[in-house]
């Protein structure tokens, strides 16, 4: 206060002395302001999601009601979407150990019924591979999300997740709420107080996908955590899915829960779903020799290889466009080595062709059936890597998929990348100008932001809403009190200091350290993105007001008037940019593809790269104002786009630049198309892929370990030629 009172009883030259002291220290007093406000708002958010949960849970059913009917869809379908499932009958295993009910037969159309019967809701869905176990569980979430749209009762939100996303060292509570923040944009806290106050159910769908053949410990972990999983004095309502045979082998069973197990389809049912997909009487003359046989031996050998809606599903695609489907049809009299040659043969005859007759029947010709195979090949290679390193083995997460063309390599890259202007600012300090060395320090601390591995960020542009002004103006309004009393106390401060600390140079290399320290800080809060953020921006507009000040009041008689009104019009512009910032983050429930992910964190990037740039843009104008204009311009235009370069690069759009420069990578190894994200969303069109959440999975895991072997092979032959 005292550099201001001063400065207002001063003389117009003297003013601007006075505002030279405040001019430097605004920084870190507003940098300080404005990790206050930071935390203060964060501690308070726990406080706002827990008003706003209901309308939150409201938002995320519609959500997820939505995404399931499309997966439904694709997963019933083959070339294109479909509503027609086979009508899979379950029964209710029996010598479990404190089961809680159920009856002891139940079918798809009425496991909604049957679900309701269970007290508290726990039901374990077991199955042979291809049985149907998925589809199961996304019926009974659409009708118990359908249920609760009509009814209006407000049960919990079902919400499938793949059991190999689950990170080994992960509490289960912690994973739940890190999946929904990350499925839906969702505010980790409000997904939190969903799971504390227990009204997610989860659905986890393939326990034994949770590591490679044989190691069930991951899988074991979970069940014993899902055991642990209570509402008030009870278990807490979950469902899993997993396959009979990994389910035995687990030395831990889930409590108080009812196990059903999917039977196989005879083949009279087996014929009737077939007889729904034929579309003309050309199908029907196809396929009547396999009709027939299914119809006269429900029993028989080729009921049995067409058992399993998953097996349904592959014959009815290859045999979609051409071809004959008698090729499926047993010889007369096999015995037992018969069968298993018979099986052998039918496995591959499906297995083999499903990929070049999906590809056969899109109507996008970009892709070759050689190509696809090729690449699905590589990507199921990849996939069995991550399983042995206690990873997800069946997820396709863009955001981690900078390993596939390998962790130094991609890391290596990156940081280069980041590293370029500090490269270059090197130049001129080997010349003889030793400042320049001062810059590329700071700017390769900044671009060792590269090397961490962080979760992806999140912006939105849902400018138009009430919500959305809300969060605008109270970003405003802390932008301007930060900057006024920041101000203010800077102005106390810099009495005390000498006027050496006042050059251009010395406070610019002041705001990147201090702006820097401040990112370090807000770390705590919100990132050290965030954090570099507000101390430049704290900083920057400081020197950009207080230097219009100079100006303003060097050619008018100061007083207290002009001082405050100054005051606040940097305030302002401080206060619009924060409170863009705040808005743009907005934290309702909103649908996140796998490509989603890193098309946000992208736009996160673009928008902190502009808001810099913009900031030191003004910087080199006020540059310009107080010595020459010109060299001011080229001064912030210079510095503003290297520090956005960095800024980008190292911390606002970190995933989206690892993920690009990956499958440059990659694509230059072969392992993978340049254009990955295109050809998976392609894949997941034609039904070689699904989508879970943020992630791709293959179809199913046989198709993926099918995928993989005959990668490796060819892996093999080439290494050995």
């Amino acid at each position: 206060m005292n550099v201001v009172v001063q400065a207002i009883n001063a003389d117009a030259g003297t003013f601007g002395d006075w505002v030279g002291w405040a001019n430097v220290w605004s920084l870190p007093v507003g940098a300080t302001a404005l990790a206050v406000v930071a935390w203060e708002k964060a501690t308070r958010r726990a406080e706002l999601a827990t008003v706003d949960l209901e309308q939150a849970e409201r938002e995320l059913a519609a959500v997820m009601l939505a995404q399931s009917q499309v997966a439904r869809a694709r997963l019933l379908g083959t070339d294109q979407p479909e509503d027609t499932y086979a009508n899979v009958k379950f029964i209710r295993g029996t010598g479990r150990f404190r089961e809680v009910g159920g009856a002891d037969v139940g079918d798809m159309a009425s496991v909604l019924e049957y679900y309701r019967t269970l007290t508290p809701g726990r039901l374990v869905i077991l199955g042979e591979p291809g049985a149907g176990k998925t589809v199961l569980a996304l019926q009974l979430l659409i009708r118990l999300l359908e249920e609760r749209e009509t009814s209006g009762q407000p049960g919990p939100v079902p919400l499938l997740l793949s059991a190999a996303s689950w990170p080994a060292d992960h509490p289960l509570e912690q994973w739940l709420a890190q999946q929904i923040a990350q499925r839906f944009a969702l505010s980790e806290q409000a997904a939190v107080g969903l799971i504390q106050k227990r009204r997610i159910l989860p659905i986890i769908d393939g326990l034994d996908e949770m590591g490679v053949a044989g190691m069930s410990r991951r899988a074991d972990s979970a069940v014993a955590a899902l055991n642990g999983y209570m509402r008030a004095r009870e278990r807490a309502a979950v469902v899993v899915t997993c396959r009979n045979t990994e389910y035995a082998q687990l030395t831990t069973r889930l409590d108080r829960a009812t196990h059903v197990e999917i039977r196989p389809l005879d083949g009279r049912k087996s014929a009737s779903y077939l007889s729904q997909q034929l579309r003309d009487e050309s199908d029907l003359n196809r396929w009547a020799p396999v009709l027939a046989e299914l119809d006269a031996y429900p029993a028989g050998v080729l009921a049995a290889e067409l058992a399993t809606p998953w097996r349904l599903t592959l014959a009815t695609a290859i045999y979609r466009a051409d071809g004959d489907p008698s090729e499926l049809l047993p010889e007369k009299d096999v015995g037992q080595t018969g069968r298993e040659k018979y099986a052998e043969r039918v496995n591959s005859l499906l297995l083999s062709r499903y990929v070049s007759a999906l590809v056969r029947v899109s109507d996008d010709d970009r892709y070759s059936a050689e190509n696809v195979e090729r690449w699905l090949g590589k990507i199921a290679v990849h996939l069995d890597w991550r399983a042995r390193h206690g990873l997800s083995g069946t997820d396709i997460v863009l955001s981690e998929w900078w390993r596939i063309s390998g962790s130094i390599k991609a890391t290596l890259a990156h940081f280069t990348l980041a590293s370029l202007p500090a490269l270059l600012a090197l130049l001129p300090a080997l010349s003889g100008e030793q400042e320049f060395f001062v810059v590329a320090a700071v700017l390769l601390l900044l671009a060792s932001g590269a090397i961490r591995h962080p979760s992806p960020h999140h912006l939105t542009f849902r400018l138009g809403t009430s919500h959305a002004f809300r969060r605008f103006k109270s970003g405003f309004f802390s932008g301007i009190m930060t900057t006024f009393l920041g101000m203010i106390v800077a102005g106390f401060i810099g009495s005390f200091l000498p006027s050496s600390v006042q050059s251009s140079a010395m406070v610019f290399i002041f705001v990147l350290v201090t702006g820097l320290a401040g990112g370090f800080v807000g770390d705590q809060v919100g990132g050290v993105g965030a954090g570099v953020l507000l101390g430049l921006t704290a900083g920057i507009f400081g020197i950009f007001s207080f230097g219009v000040a100079t100006q303003i009041v060097g050619e008018l008689q100061p007083d207290s008037i002009t001082t405050l009104v100054v005051m606040l019009a940097g305030g302002s512009v401080v206060g619009n940019v924060i409170g863009l910032v705040v808005m743009l983050n907005d934290s309702s429930p909103q649908p996140v593809g796998p490509y989603g992910v890193i098309r946000a964190d992208g736009l996160h990037g673009l928008a902190i790269g502009l808001v810099t740039w913009l900031l030191f843009n003004l910087f080199g104008i006020t540059l310009g104002l107080n010595a020459e204009f010109s060299s001011g311009i080229r001064v912030g235009l210079i510095s503003g786009f290297v520090v956005s370069w960095v800024l980008v690069i190292s911390f606002g759009s970190h995933t989206w630049c690892r993920y690009h420069l990956a499958r440059v990578l990659a694509a230059q190894q072969r392992r993978s198309p340049m254009r990955l994200g295109g050809f998976l969303e392609w894949a997941s069109q034609a039904g070689l892929l699904r989508i879970s959440g943020i992630s791709y999975q293959f179809r199913h895991s046989q198709l993926q370990h099918w995928l993989a072997r005959g990668a490796a092979a060819e892996e093999d032959v080439r290494r050995q030629a």
